[in-house]
């Protein structure tokens, strides 16, 4: 059946447990830590302020039920929405160990306003990983940008919020 023996550290006493424990402790121990970037979901956000090298920094705020610039550019609610659903509950996939933040400036942040304390989630430039990410969510965990475009998910630029043109006949 499905048993396995199992020992507590040094003890001599071996117990037989039911179920099939092994496919549980045959995993990475990554598996086991808190991967998330952002948690919470989006739904009380009322600011996302994307901070970027020269002058492609910008902001958007919640107006009711509407997205702006801070010019008071309407934002596209269906571009945005896709956006906050990508990272309001966001996850790395892959650790970067032994990364030490404090010897590599910040290329990219974004701070997230609205739920206390305000989210800020920065990007460090890494030749093998594109980028490595932190969160304030997560402050002792690293990971890499590259592993499943998490650096392309979260940075995008002011864009990717514009309404496209209506044409007129």
């Amino acid at each position: 059946g499905m048993t396995n023996y199992v020992r507590e550290g040094d003890e001599n006493e071996v117990y037989l447990v039911n179920g099939f424990l092994s496919s549980l402790f045959s995993k990475d121990p990554s598996n086991w830590r808190n991967k998330n970037l952002t948690f919470g979901g989006s739904a009380s956000w009322a600011q996302i302020a994307f901070s970027y090298p020269e002058d492609s920094s910008f902001t958007l705020g919640r107006v009711g039920e509407n997205w702006v610039f801070s010019d008071s550019t309407l934002a596209d609610a269906g571009k945005v929405t896709s956006y906050l659903s990508t990272v309001g509950n966001l996850r790395g996939q892959t650790f970067v160990e032994d990364f030490l933040p404090s010897t590599v400036p910040v290329a990219f942040s974004v701070t997230i306003s609205g739920p206390a304390p305000p989210i800020q989630i920065n990007a460090y430039p890494d030749d093998n990983h594109e980028y490595v990410l932190s969160s304030s969510q997560n402050p002792d965990a690293f990971f890499s940008g590259k592993e499943g475009d998490l650096w392309k998910k979260l940075f995008v630029g002011a864009g990717k919020f514009v309404a496209a043109p209506v044409e007129l006949r």
